[in-house]
């Protein structure tokens, strides 16, 4: 039991970091795509 609570504590960062991260590539082609639709 303890360490599966360990190896969850572990992961957290890096699934903090990866979520961040995927969110600001999404945001990232949002503005891109943002931006070719005003072009006409």
């Amino acid at each position: 039991m303890k360490d599966k609570k360990k190896q969850s504590k572990e992961y957290t960062k890096p699934i903090v970091i990866s979520v961040g991260l995927h969110a600001l590539l999404v945001a990232a082609l949002l503005w891109g795509t943002d931006f070719a639709m005003t072009k006409p």
